[in-house]
């Protein structure tokens, strides 16, 4: 019997830092793992909720190609991909634009940095906001880049098992 996947009953902090996985990590260090160690899958990763959302539009798109009219077009597997994958493809985006645009934020902190200690006649507490904020930018696009990794490989595994499962339909 598998264990329950305790990722989505653990905090945010725990959640981003994978402490969660510590268990398994600890117990592969003493032993090799087998399958009744291992955790279970979430539901909505499985292969079991994945290919029937694809096959759904996939055969939307099989339909529009059936079809005589004079409009219609071949089946793509992109717009189907497209179509069951679009929200996680849209949040990875996202997730990685604003990763990318605190990396260009860190740069410019670090040049007020610069000119404040050049500037003897600023605040202190200016200089210490502005580590502060330098402090959370960097914080803040580390926890952004692996959130971006882990749900792109998520969405990567979830498209290829989409793939193979109507393929081993077929």
């Amino acid at each position: 019997m598998q264990n329950e996947n305790p990722e989505y009953r653990v905090s945010f902090f725990n959640r981003v830092t994978y402490s969660w996985y510590s268990r398994i990590i600890q117990l592969g260090y003493k032993k090799p793992l087998e399958r009744e160690d291992l955790i279970e899958l979430n539901e909505e990763d499985s292969s079991s909720s994945v290919i029937p959302v694809f096959e759904e539009n996939w055969s939307k798109e099989s339909h529009k190609q059936n079809r005589k009219d004079a409009g219609s077009r071949k089946a793509s597997l992109v717009r189907a991909l497209w179509s069951t994958f679009r929200y996680s493809l849209i949040q990875v985006a996202l997730m990685k634009v604003v990763a990318d645009v605190l990396a260009f934020t860190s740069p410019q902190i670090l040049k007020k940095m610069i000119a404040f200690c050049e500037d003897r006649s600023e605040a202190l507490s200016s200089g210490y906001l502005l580590a502060l904020a330098l402090f959370g930018v960097t914080i803040l696009q580390t926890i952004l880049l692996q959130l971006y990794q882990r749900f792109n490989m998520l969405t990567a595994v979830k498209i290829k098992t989409a793939i193979n499962g109507i393929i081993y339909k077929k």
